[in-house]
């Protein structure tokens, strides 16, 4: 049970969402070769929608306390980290879906963690074991 390494399958091709074969790597140098990583592929108006969300809350919830004592400054701290957020999202053109496979210490095939969603996707890929814990790099 193998993975052929040049191919990629398109899972979704209305969610341009492509799964990709990968290495896996554990933090005690312990390698795998079976897993997969699912990339989705953002359009420019994904990119934008996301990225004015991030603006139009920045705006919104700093501008609005912008008036009130102490709490302007805070508020306006707020404004320009959701501003740049929303330039981070705006940047990114592909994000990190899911990951899984097989475990290289406890041997358990399942989904690895690869954060809360909508991570920018850049090599190598940095995941955790849904069963046991340990931290995983994912590699090609």
């Amino acid at each position: 049970m193998g993975f052929d390494w040049a191919e990629r399958v398109t899972v979704g091709a209305t969610n341009n969402l492509e799964e990709i074969p990968v290495h896996v790597r554990a933090v005690s140098g312990q390698t795998r070769a079976v897993a997969w990583i699912r990339r989705r592929q953002l359009s420019v108006r994904q990119r934008l929608l996301e990225a004015g969300r991030f603006f139009v809350i920045g705006i919104l919830v700093g501008g609005g306390f912008l008036f009130v004592p102490l709490v302007h400054i805070f508020a306006f701290i707020f404004a320009l980290v959701m501003i740049g957020l929303g330039i981070a999202r705006l940047r990114a053109r592909a994000v990190l879906d899911s990951a899984g496979g097989v475990c290289p210490r406890c041997q358990q095939a399942g989904d690895f963690f690869v954060g809360l969603g909508r991570r920018r996707f850049r090599w190598p890929v940095e995941a955790t074991c849904g069963h046991c814990g340990v931290e995983l790099s994912l590699y090609q």
